[in-house]
C-alpha cells in the first residue's frame, strides 16, 4: 500500500524509478554475470604477478603498447608533479576496485606502479572482479629513474573561471549524467569519467583542457588519460563544490 516502487501499473516508469539517480555500472558488472555461470578461472592459471626491476623510460615504453595498461597508484598530488608517460592514475586505497572495473579492458595486460607492501592487495582486488591478466608490479621508486617525466597543474575555480572568460581554457565536466543535469558551467563540455577516452576527438587540443568532477579525484583519473591523448591538462581544485563555494557562475 505505501511501497513507492509498488504503485506503477506499466514497466517503463517503474524501471526509471529504480534506476533514478544510479552510476553507470562498472564494466566488470558485465563479466561478472559471465563468470557466475561459468565459474570462476582457476586460481593455479591467473598469473601471479612478479615484481620487475625495470628503469623508468622502459616502464613508459611498455605503457605505450595498447595491449598493455601500467597504473600508477600514488595520490593524485604525487602523480600531477611527475609521472610516467602512458601511465593512468588511479589512487589506492579509496573506490579504487570500482574505478579498474570501470576503466581498464579486461583483455589488457595490466601493470601497477605501487610500494611493495601493497603488491599483495593489489592483486587480490584484481583477481577477486575476474581480472586474469595481471603481469606485474614496479616499485615507485623506479618513477624517477626515467631521463624524461610529465606533470599537469591543478588551479582554483576562481583562476580558471578567468582565463575561461578569456578563451584561453576548455572546460570538461567529466561528473555521471545526473550530477551534470542538477547544475553545470555554463559552456562546459560533458564526458563522465568512463567515456572520456572514447570523446577526446570533441576536445580542441589548441588551449588547455581544465577538468573537473565534484571534489577533485575523478577529474585527476581523467587528467592521466587526457595526458596520454596529447593534451596539456589542469584539474580545477575541489571540483564543482570548490566552484560553488567561491561563487562562480553555474547553471541547471
Amino acid at each position: 500500500m505505501y511501497n513507492p516502487a509498488f504503485q506503477f501499473t506499466e514497466e517503463q516508469p517503474f524501471v526509471d524509478f529504480l534506476l533514478h539517480g544510479q552510476p553507470e555500472p562498472p564494466a566488470y558488472f558485465a563479466k561478472m554475470k559471465a563468470i557466475n555461470k561459468r565459474g570462476m578461472t582457476p586460481l593455479a592459471n591467473v598469473p601471479a604477478g612478479v615484481e620487475f626491476q625495470l628503469q623508468g623510460d622502459c616502464i613508459a615504453e611498455l605503457a605505450k603498447d595498447k595491449k598493455n595498461i601500467v597504473i600508477d597508484t600514488r595520490n593524485a598530488i604525487d602523480y600531477a608533479n611527475a609521472s610516467l608517460p602512458g601511465t593512468i592514475n588511479l589512487p589506492y586505497p579509496g573506490l579504487f576496485a570500482d574505478w579498474i572495473g570501470k576503466l581498464v579492458d579486461y583483455e589488457s595486460n595490466i601493470y601497477f606502479i605501487a610500494e611493495p607492501y601493497r603488491f599483495d592487495e593489489l592483486r587480490e582486488i584484481v583477481i577477486s572482479i575476474g581480472m586474469d591478466k595481471l603481469r606485474g608490479f614496479f616499485s615507485t621508486s623506479l618513477i624517477q629513474t626515467a631521463s624524461s617525466l610529465r606533470s599537469y597543474q591543478n588551479q582554483s575555480p576562481t583562476e580558471i573561471e578567468r582565463r575561461f572568460q578569456k578563451n584561453e581554457v576548455q572546460i570538461l565536466d567529466v561528473r555521471y549524467q545526473d550530477e551534470w543535469e542538477e547544475a553545470r558551467i555554463p559552456e562546459a563540455i560533458h564526458a563522465s569519467l568512463p567515456h572520456v577516452k572514447e570523446r577526446v576527438k570533441e576536445l580542441s587540443t589548441s588551449k588547455p583542457i581544465a577538468v573537473h568532477c565534484a571534489s577533485g579525484k575523478r577529474s585527476a583519473i581523467a587528467a592521466s588519460i587526457l595526458l596520454n591523448e596529447g593534451f596539456e591538462v589542469i584539474n580545477i581544485r575541489g571540483g564543482m563544490l570548490q566552484w560553488k563555494n567561491e561563487d562562480l557562475g553555474w547553471t541547471k
